[in-house]
């Protein structure tokens, strides 16, 4: 039984836990062994291991090799490294580029919807379709089945149009050739549908996000209760008897530089969390690491950790060092302090009416791309910026429909579970406020008035940068 299902006495559902931090373990077992074995010795080698662990964690660390087998692995989205998801706009490997037709379609229909959700896939496919429910299913067919046939005589064209190199393939149809059996209009839809496709993987990427924010990214660093969401109080409130244990046994650490000052010598710590720590690792510990490291390094080190605990200067550590958590901190969502202030599901929203953006101009765009790249021997792929004036005159009912789908089968939020058995059922019926599509809308607008970067080289930063991590990844394919 589910937690959320139980009943109390008088038979009325028992409230979902939300953001019982006492109920997510630490792993100081581990997270000890792995200070240990990179030994640090003074603050960079304390920052290093920090960074370290947070590359491993977030999968910073994977090569973009790495990235492109585990994305594509089509595992669950729950199962996917932060920095995996960050990366969905890799071009698919040359070794799954699909080699018959029916390889071509399961593609397509991964990219849909790898948890195999029939209503999440019908609805992405009728936004480019142009079909009523119950056709979508023929159409793909026959996208792939046209597809597919281009890799006879133009495997090129093919491999460039299924990996998402989009901007080579419009730039193949003037420099090449147009696909035997193809006009250079439809060669044009084939592309505007594959990168349709790829931008509904994109939104399911930053819905993948939105979900690993509510249940915690911090891998095995520690792990909260299934079903339980983990706002952005959780690690505060986790960390929190950490830090007062490591301020506490680091004041009674005396240098000899204080001993010489007459410190007096502190009692061993009766701290339990320091008791199960020593019983875990000192078994396995090589004495001779100690010996390694000097007392004047140790003294050293021990007063770097005294002076990184006092004044990094961030939310964590400057809520940490309190004894109760900021209300206005407190209540915040994780995905809020990520991603400035976006909701988990203004996040997907984000997402969404971009792609209903791309639905409604980029074929127009792809066109005007390969007028313009055929007039010359220039590249010029097009510029997809965010404008609410291209949204389509239906664009909200769309919106909802595809954010109900992706909380359904990625999100999986405690709100949605309110919903009527209508909605759980796929038909698409919402019960509540799409208010979250204005504060998407805003956030996109807020982030175009944001300046550039003065260097094409420089990257993105403020709600530029969150807003391009989050969008559909279409103007980098176009580019490519």
């Amino acid at each position: 039984m589910k937690l959320s299902d139980k009943k109390t006495d008088n038979n009325k559902p028992k409230n979902k836990p939300r953001n019982f931090a006492r109920n997510v373990p630490r792993n100081l077992k581990r997270l000890a062994k792995t200070v240990i074995k990179y030994r640090p010795i003074s603050r960079r080698g304390l920052l290093n291991v920090r960074d370290w662990l947070f590359a491993e964690i977030w999968g910073e660390n994977l090569s973009s090799e790495k990235r492109q087998a585990q994305l594509f692995s089509f595992e669950p989205w729950d199962k996917l490294k932060m920095a995996v998801m960050d990366s969905r706009d890799l071009p698919l490997p040359d070794n799954i580029v699909p080699d018959s037709a029916a390889g071509l379609l399961e593609l397509c229909k991964k990219l849909l919807d790898r948890s195999d959700d029939g209503y999440l896939r019908t609805h992405f496919v009728t936004g480019w379709a142009g079909v009523e429910h119950g056709f979508e299913d023929a159409e793909l067919r026959a996208f792939c089945e046209q597809l597919w046939q281009t890799s006879a005589n133009d495997p090129d064209f093919y491999r460039l149009v299924v990996r998402g190199d989009h901007g080579s393939a419009t730039a193949y149809l003037t420099k090449h050739r147009i696909p035997v059996g193809l006009t250079a209009e439809s060669a044009i839809r084939l592309i505007y549908r594959m990168e349709l496709i790829w931008c509904a993987h994109d939104a399911q990427a930053s819905a993948g996000r939105a979900a690993r924010s509510m249940k915690g990214a911090f891998s095995w660093l520690h792990s909260n209760v299934e079903g339980e969401r983990m706002c952005a109080g959780t690690p505060i409130a986790i960390w929190r008897p950490v830090y007062q244990m490591l301020t506490e046994n680091t004041d009674r650490y005396r240098t000899n530089e204080e001993a010489r000052g007459g410190k007096a010598e502190a009692k061993p710590t009766r701290h339990d969390d320091v008791k199960n720590i020593k019983a875990v690792v000192e078994p396995t510990l090589q004495r001779e690491m100690l010996r390694d490291i000097s007392r004047k390094d140790r003294d050293h080190l021990l007063a770097d950790v005294r002076d990184l605990a006092e004044s990094q200067d961030d939310i964590f550590w400057n809520e940490i060092r309190k004894d109760k958590t900021s209300e206005e901190v407190a209540n915040l969502q994780m995905s809020q302090i990520w991603y400035r202030g976006l909701t988990p599901l203004q996040v997907i929203s984000l997402a969404v009416v971009r792609l209903i953006q791309m639905e409604a101009t980029l074929e127009k765009r792809i066109a005007s791309m390969y007028r313009h790249t055929g007039s010359t021997d220039a590249f010029y792929p097009p510029v997809l910026a965010f404008s609410q004036s291209e949204l389509p005159e239906n664009w909200r009912k769309r919106a909802v429909q595809l954010v109900d789908d992706l909380r359904r089968t990625i999100l999986n939020d405690c709100d949605h579970g309110s919903r009527n058995e209508e909605v759980r059922e796929g038909a698409g019926v919402t019960s509540h406020s799409n208010d979250y599509l204005d504060e998407a809308l805003r956030f996109l607008e807020e982030a175009n008035q944001e300046p550039l970067p003065n260097a094409p080289s420089l990257p993105l930063t403020g709600k530029r940068r969150t807003a391009s991590l989050l969008d559909v990844a279409a103007e980098t394919r176009m580019a490519r």
